[in-house]
């Protein structure tokens, strides 16, 4: 089955981004957005039901009310052409909706990421930690309904995940 345009939607958004140099070697980098899409007036037929509804009001799958970020990133040198730095860096995405029924959600969610790293002209070491605080999420759902099988299906979002890298530059 390949998808399709059940109908038009209704979407308005604005983003806005931020970039700024701070004191002692810090910079700080923001985004945040927000995004309404709205169905228009849409017949679809509920999988859970096979009765039509109206989609009119609803919000379109896949479209958090809000995203954004925020970073703040260090760096210093140490001497002997090392530098030191460091990195913090959240994510937070919005309420959405995985069917355009709005039967299925995922909540807000929040991430933090943290990193540091040594280097020079020559190489790097680095060591990071994704998602510190083990915040669980999705990042897709199918229900059973919709794909015709007697379970639930859902990508479980990135766990908290160490990584340590070295990269020599010839």
């Amino acid at each position: 089955m390949s998808p399709s345009n059940i109908g038009t939607s209704n979407n308005y958004g604005a983003e806005i981004e931020l970039t700024a140099p701070l004191a002692y070697g810090f910079k700080l980098n923001s985004s945040f957005g927000v995004t309404r899409a709205i169905w228009g007036n849409v017949q679809f037929i509920d999988p859970a039901t096979s009765e039509p509804i109206s989609l009119k009001g609803r919000t379109a799958p896949f479209t958090p009310t809000y995203s954004g970020t925020l970073g703040l990133d260090w760096e210093q040198p140490v001497g002997a052409g090392l530098r030191i730095g460091a990195r913090a860096d959240s994510s937070f995405v919005g309420r959405s909706y995985w069917d355009p029924q709005d039967a299925a959600s995922q909540n807000a969610y929040q991430l933090l990421n943290l990193g540091a790293r040594i280097e020079n002209d020559t190489f790097t070491v680095a060591a990071h930690v994704t998602n510190v605080t083990g915040t669980q999420y999705n990042s897709m759902y199918w229900s059973a309904v919709d794909v015709g099988t007697p379970y639930n299906f859902a990508r479980i979002g990135r766990p908290r995940w160490f990584t340590v890298s070295a990269t020599v530059r010839f």
